[in-house]
């Protein structure tokens, strides 16, 4: 074997070496629990525009093991942007104010070892636009990361993952378009009496 052939083959194997170690190091700072988005309904509300306005106006935390966090500066637009995506076009508009019950991350011991919880809890409020509630719902999600991990990056990182399905784990629901059209129907046939 050529001096230059195995030179090259050994270069191969030292870069794919090199690759595969490089992966699994990017790997293990991954987060173990992200969660996927959630599928939206093909049905559509029956309504012609919706707000979204974000009220967190929790106390400062009582608990030592508990570290309050503010949801991510983007939550508020991503989470209208999927109302937004639900919109059918025609009837009254709506607001929806979500409350911001919990933002946490809080060390928790079980099985897998030392770990760092997130978890966020949301209610919901759904109103008529300058009219009547419609309806109130909460919503909660939460994942954990080894605590080792759990850099501020890794938190961030996850928090956002985690407030969104919170959100969609109510508003992503085909039973939840059902019950709102259904409040929509029945307060249109209020206003043609």
């Amino acid at each position: 074997m050529s001096t230059l052939h195995r030179w090259t083959r050994g270069s191969r194997v030292g870069f794919a070496t090199a690759l595969g170690l490089a992966a699994l190091a990017g790997c293990a700072a991954v987060p173990r629990e992200i969660h996927e988005p959630r599928q939206y309904p093909e049905s559509k509300l029956s309504a012609s525009g919706i707000t979204l306005e974000v009220v967190d106006s929790r106390p400062a935390p009582t608990s030592p093991t508990a570290r309050q966090l503010l949801l991510p500066a983007d939550f508020e637009a991503s989470a209208l942007g999927r109302l937004n995506g639900m919109l059918g076009g025609q009837g009254p508009a709506i607001d929806v104010i979500a409350y911001v019950n919990e933002g946490a991350a809080s060390d928790v011991t079980d099985s897998r070892g030392e770990m760092t919880r997130i978890s966020v809890k949301l209610d919901f409020e759904v109103k008529i636009k300058d009219g009547p509630q419609l309806r109130r719902a909460q919503a909660e999600s939460s994942s954990d990361l080894p605590r080792d991990e759990a850099t501020p990056e890794e938190i961030n990182l996850v928090l956002r993952s985690t407030s969104l399905d919170a959100f969609d784990r109510y508003w992503a629901d085909v039973k939840t378009t059902a019950a709102l059209n259904g409040d929509l129907a029945a307060y249109a046939g209020k206003q043609t009496k």
